[in-house]
């Protein structure tokens, strides 16, 4: 599909902020799901936690990221994290 992928940051209060991703609901999703949380969890730097939600039926991913956070999401590690759950989600080109 050429649905454009986008990826929707929240910051909801001071400490943590939230990554909104829309993928294919059902198992192509979950399975879309497992590889960026798997992923994510690898590339959050020392001191944030990971505290993902995936709506099966809407296709809908939810990661709520903890950590040393002021007001902003940090935009490094926002870029770093967009940048990870896309290259999970891209069709692996042959």
């Amino acid at each position: 599909g050429s649905r454009k992928d986008s990826i929707k940051v929240v910051t909801d209060k001071k400490g943590s902020f939230q990554l909104y991703y829309q993928i294919d609901p059902g198992d192509k999703g979950c399975e879309a799901y497992e590889k960026i949380v798997a992923r994510v969890k690898k590339d959050l730097p020392e001191g944030y936690t990971l505290d993902p939600e995936f709506d099966e039926e809407s296709g809908r991913i939810t990661l709520r990221i903890s950590g040393p956070i002021g007001k902003e999401a940090p935009k490094n590690i926002v870029n770093k994290l967009t940048d990870s759950i896309r290259d999970e989600t891209k069709e692996k080109k042959e």
